[in-house]
């Protein structure tokens, strides 16, 4: 069977083709090229699309990034004004909209584009130390790591390492935990650690608040991720390890899995 065409294409035809007809094909070839982008696919970015600080503005700088198949080329900027709360805000490409928007709380970041974090004073100022560069890097999805390594009792300790490709870069979103027993008091916390060849790794959250945790009152089973890790970029060549940073008492079957993208070279 030959593969599936475009739903329409141009033909020859002895009558003159109207504008509808000619608008009709390239708005389903978009949408066509839309469709497949988002297979096997996240949001995310391919170059530029830097946030800076203007005046009462967030700027974004020109780029090229994908969010739920769609293509941002950024350069432009998202204002905040005196109706704007006083609060910490996320600034992304929402896809759905496709327009910049802002949140107090995390988008989703599995279609809208994330680009930054910045604290708004509710009335003419950005906190300039308050900017954070958020920018998911690569649009190729891959889990990194996924290991059911310790059967049994979880211990504190390192469980597992990897070594990056040699000819590979690698992007970090975040790390998911879960376990078949949450024990019966505390929490197990677990931490990831990234270094160069012949250089000790060293935590990907320096916020270490956002490691992944959960707690013996959580329901067996639950899946907990981390929030965004402080260093996100894997070189090619790095060492990765995972370490088990606290245990809830008695808990069993610990699995992790720290999940990316490829970063394209």
């Amino acid at each position: 069977m030959a593969a599936t065409g475009f739903t329409q294409y141009s033909a020859v035809t002895n009558t003159d083709a109207s504008p509808t007809s000619f608008n009709n094909m390239q708005d389903a070839i978009q949408a066509e090229f839309v469709a497949r982008t988002t297979i096997g696919t996240v949001a995310g970015v391919i170059s530029g699309l830097l946030c800076t600080i203007s005046t009462t503005a967030i700027a974004v700088a020109a780029g090229e990034g994908y969010g739920d198949g769609l293509k941002y080329a950024g350069g432009e900027s998202l204002t905040f004004s005196g109706s704007d709360a006083a609060a910490t805000y996320y600034v992304y490409w929402d896809s759905s909209e496709e327009a910049l928007a802002k949140s107090t709380t995390v988008p989703d970041t599995s279609l809208d584009i994330l680009l930054c974090k910045t604290t708004w004073d509710g009335a003419t100022t950005h906190e300039a130390a308050a900017l954070v560069d958020l920018r998911a890097w690569g649009i190729v999805p891959l889990p990194l790591l996924s290991c059911s390594w310790q059967i049994g009792t979880v211990s504190v300790g390192k469980k597992a390492q990897f070594v990056c490709p040699p000819d590979t870069s690698l992007w970090i979103d975040g790390v998911a935990i879960v376990q078949a027993d949450n024990g019966s008091a505390n929490s197990t916390v677990v931490d990831v650690h990234v270094g160069a060849s012949a250089s000790a790794p060293i935590t990907i959250f320096t916020t270490q608040a956002n490691r992944p945790s959960v707690g013996n009152a959580i329901t067996n089973w639950t899946i907990t991720y981390s929030g965004i890790p402080d260093t996100r970029l894997v070189e090619a060549g790095d060492v990765v390890y995972v370490e088990v940073d606290a245990v809830g008492d008695s808990a069993q079957d610990l699995a992790v899995t720290i999940y990316g993208r490829w970063l394209r070279a």
